[in-house]
């Protein structure tokens, strides 16, 4: 008899170990796991593009239309061409994103933007894009 204790001796540790596993998946099912990007979702890149895309314009030179609305509306200006849209990565999971045109004597117009890494958000990052984004009224107008 004193044999057949010692044997079920080990149930008790791998009962422990399911139990532990279980109480560890039960968690995660109420509390949820990481937020992975939908993989039936846009990529990053696209989404950070129509972010800008979608960003209001200053309201009171472009009466609440978008960036996209206003940039395809007023360039490519005479002589100019569209180099269009870039979208690279930037630091803390933000986004840069650019639109380009160029002029055949040389010439370079980059509208500059940077995306919140949840891209909830959207900056001008660079004068063309502040004039473009600009808020309130313009002093000494």
């Amino acid at each position: 008899m004193a044999a057949s204790g010692s044997r079920n001796l080990w149930l008790i540790p791998a009962a422990l170990l399911v139990a532990a596993i279980l109480l560890l998946m039960l968690l995660q099912y109420l509390v949820g796991g990481p937020d992975l990007p939908d993989p039936g979702g846009p990529e990053p890149e696209e989404a950070a593009l129509e972010a800008v895309r979608s960003a209001p314009a200053d309201p009171f030179r472009y009466g609440g239309r978008t960036v996209g609305e206003v940039l395809r509306q007023v360039e490519p200006r005479t002589g100019w061409t569209d180099s269009g849209w870039s979208v690279r990565a930037g630091a803390e999971g933000r986004y840069r994103v650019e639109r380009v045109y160029n002029r055949a004597e040389g010439g370079e117009r980059v509208y500059a933007f940077t995306v919140a890494a949840d891209l909830d958000q959207v900056w001008p990052a660079n004068g063309h894009a502040r004039a473009l984004m600009h808020r309130g009224p313009r002093s000494g107008s």
